[in-house]
């Protein structure tokens, strides 16, 4: 486990660290207690007996990225997400989050823009055929997996039935040169983008790169000045800036971006990057 010292995204030391806390289901299952129990014999002058793990919020005065400042390690990652999103997951956070149950049907549906995207991609690309959705769950999200014109392969660690139109792919099989690498919706949860950019993005041989993050532009989200108190599975959120300055360092060139949904309050943000030569 480490502390963010500097941005991420674009390497800035001119940053701002507030006190926050990390929720209770992800501190029970990282460090094996939802809450910190305090002794009365330590509590001379403070009112109270329970207390939530703490940490800080990091945000960069730069290229306006916020993240939980404690990076958690390779094994505190896979305790976190153990069994993801699976019958025995989603009961153990219903008990810390009784609303999570609401929310269930809605994480495994279909982005109701989709369509969006996949015009998006079009609109700026040429020639796309092959797809790997890196760590795309079931596949339901992948951009054309519905189109006979296109062959679609998903990547992802957890053991997820896929849709139909979709086979998975394994690091074991022999390399594939994609055409497109989707990944959405899974940097928000990465602690170390650097390792996760060099070892499992540029590790692939493609051509495109879309990237789809939980949209956290100031024009967008008016939320976004707020400096967050409480962290959860989500430990990044970036602005639009902040994934250009992450990318570009490594030889990706952004050719388009986009709010999703179009028409309503933007949920997501898009960024289709090319692979230079």
């Amino acid at each position: 486990m480490e502390i963010l010292k500097s941005c991420p995204c674009c390497g800035s030391k001119n940053y701002v660290m507030s006190p926050a806390f990390i929720f209770p289901f992800v501190s029970n299952r990282i460090f094996g207690q939802p809450t910190i129990e305090l002794e009365k014999s330590n509590l001379t002058d403070i009112d109270l007996r329970k207390t939530l793990v703490g940490t800080f919020t990091f945000k960069c005065g730069k290229c306006y990225y916020m993240g939980n400042a404690i990076r958690y390690s390779q094994e505190q990652m896979e305790l976190l997400y153990k069994g993801y999103r699976d019958k025995s997951y989603n009961e153990e956070r219903i008990i810390f989050e009784p609303s999570y149950k609401e929310r269930i049907t809605n994480l495994e549906a279909q982005y109701p823009y989709l369509k969006e995207v996949e015009k998006f991609i079009e609109d700026n690309t040429k020639n796309i055929r092959s797809i790997l959705d890196l760590g795309g769950g079931s596949g339901i999200n992948c951009p054309f997996r519905t189109s006979k014109k296109h062959s679609c392969w998903v990547y992802d660690l957890s053991p997820c039935k896929l849709v139909k139109d979709i086979v998975h792919w394994s690091k074991n099989e022999e390399r594939r040169n994609f055409d497109l690498i989707n990944c959405s919706n899974v940097l928000e949860h990465v602690p170390s983008l650097e390792d996760f950019i060099k070892n499992e993005i540029l590790n692939l041989d493609f051509k495109y790169l879309y990237i789809e993050v939980p949209n956290h532009e100031p024009e967008k989200n008016p939320t976004h000045d707020v400096i967050k108190k409480g962290w959860h599975e989500h430990i990044n959120f970036f602005t639009k800036n902040s994934l250009i300055s992450l990318f570009e360092k490594h030889s990706l060139i952004v050719i388009a971006s986009k709010f999703f949904p179009e028409k309503k309050e933007a949920r997501s943000t898009g960024i289709l990057l090319e692979r230079s030569s």
